[in-house]
């Protein structure tokens, strides 16, 4: 449910608490600045329904078959952070640049490599769960966002630096993550998120047994949500230009949003709720924003993004079907 509270407050009120660094945790605050800005620290939090998302969390009745799940990965890039005034307008929440933040892309990061080879292993003990910024003086009322890694954006001498497609290992952070890094699609990962359901997954089998292609049934661990941009030719290796057919990047908007009350919440429970989690008919185990992956068609409504074209010709797959209010991941509530 979006919670309508007080804007965020114009200069030169000083709202209470502390700037927040990169590590998460404590209050946030939206300053006054020497240059007439405020400093703000937008919180996020990964939960599922109201049950906070750890590496140790067991999460209950998820999806369509009520399925108990431990998390195994939770990390997700955003870009192209605005805050929204009361008239619409936005404006670029200018990020603060640290190892989680890098010109207009941050990663989130819920897990803590704890949990083995079934739990958070392959990830990393750091943790980040907040983006901190400077905008204009003046009076918020709500944020926007994209989910994933732009192509490109601006360096502070006006030059083009390459986001997405680029080489993980010589890249700034956050970008520099293997585990974040997409070798096949020449990019990122915008989120790896990823379940280990009790019970197992499900594949059934596929053909007929004694056919050349045929596969018997069997049962899989780990249920992957693995969104990026996909239909992708070029090397960044070697020099070479990227275009992507389906961009994948979903667009989130919160009308109502005031980050000194308030924190961003990633609500899996949403994100899984037309998904059974016990099944896996084919593809990639989960969505990996698969087009013919039958898991993925649930996955992408929830983004409010175009899985393939909404109608032949009109070039729109991997694009936001709207401003990005009708997504079902990220709600607002009160701290």
């Amino acid at each position: 449910m979006r919670t309508n509270l007080l804007p965020l407050a114009p200069l030169p009120l000083l709202l209470s608490a502390c700037l927040l660094g990169g590590g998460g945790g404590g209050a946030a605050t939206a300053t006054s600045t020497t240059d007439n800005s405020q400093a703000v620290s937008v919180r996020f939090a990964m939960k599922a329904g109201n049950q906070a998302v750890t590496c140790q969390s067991t999460l209950t009745q998820l999806g369509t078959s009520n399925s108990n799940a431990t998390v195994a990965d939770a990390r997700f890039y955003i870009s192209k952070v605005n805050l929204i005034d009361s008239q619409g307008n936005a404006t670029e929440l200018k990020l603060d640049q640290n190892q989680w933040q890098y010109l207009n892309t941050a990663l989130l990061d819920f897990e803590d490599g704890t949990g083995g080879t079934q739990g958070c292993g392959y990830g990393t003990p750091s943790m980040n769960k907040v983006v901190t910024g400077k905008v204009p003086a003046g009076t918020y009322t709500g944020i926007q966002f994209e989910m994933g890694v732009p192509v490109a954006a601006l360096d502070s001498e006006g030059k083009t630096v390459s986001l997405n497609h680029s080489s993980y290992d010589v890249a700034p952070a956050p970008l520099n993550l293997a585990g974040m890094s997409w070798s096949w699609q020449a990019g990122r990962r915008f989120s790896r998120i990823e379940l280990v359901p009790q019970g197992g997954i499900t594949r059934p089998a596929v053909g007929n047994p004694g056919d050349a292609n045929y596969k018997a049934a069997s049962t899989l661990t780990f249920w992957m949500l693995h969104m990026g941009s996909t239909g992708c030719a070029g090397n960044p290796v070697n020099g070479e230009s990227v275009s992507c057919t389906n961009a994948n990047r979903a667009t989130i908007k919160l009308p109502a949003f005031n980050p000194a009350t308030q924190q961003v919440v990633l609500d899996l429970a949403k994100l899984f709720s037309e998904s059974d989690l016990s099944k896996d008919l084919g593809g990639s185990s989960g969505c990996m924003a698969g087009t013919t992956d039958p898991e993925c068609a649930a996955i992408f409504k929830q983004f409010d993004l175009n899985l393939t074209e909404s109608a032949p010709g009109h070039g729109d797959a991997g694009k936001p079907k709207g401003d990005g209010s009708n997504q079902n991941l990220f709600r607002v509530e009160a701290l």
